[in-house]
């Protein structure tokens, strides 16, 4: 959950900050595939970057809607953003700096 709250903060202002990820019960009805012929359309969306785990493994797909190819990479490692920051001399927050998004 905080990976996932990590990259949306770091996409924005491109993503949904606030998706409703599936429930465990309702994941096996609902692919990737079929996510992303319902959102492109309505929502505009060319890209889909989406994470599953099991106890083994945790993996990250990414798909261009809506019938392109999607990569799937397997996740060794990874950082969070708080974790990075407890280690920098000078930790820079975007969000609390005066930078604008376009």
């Amino acid at each position: 959950a905080d990976l996932v709250q990590d990259l949306r903060n770091l996409m924005m202002p491109y993503t949904a900050l606030k998706f409703q990820e599936i429930s465990k019960s309702n994941k096996l009805s609902k692919s990737l595939q079929h996510y992303s012929k319902e959102l492109s359309g309505s929502l505009g969306l060319t890209h889909i970057m989406s994470f599953s785990q099991n106890k083994s493994k945790l993996s990250m797909r990414l798909a261009r809607t809506p019938s392109g190819p999607t990569l799937t990479f397997k996740v060794q490692q990874f950082s969070l953003s708080k974790n990075v920051r407890k280690v920098q001399r000078r930790p820079f927050d975007v969000h609390s700096s005066n930078i604008s998004s376009h």
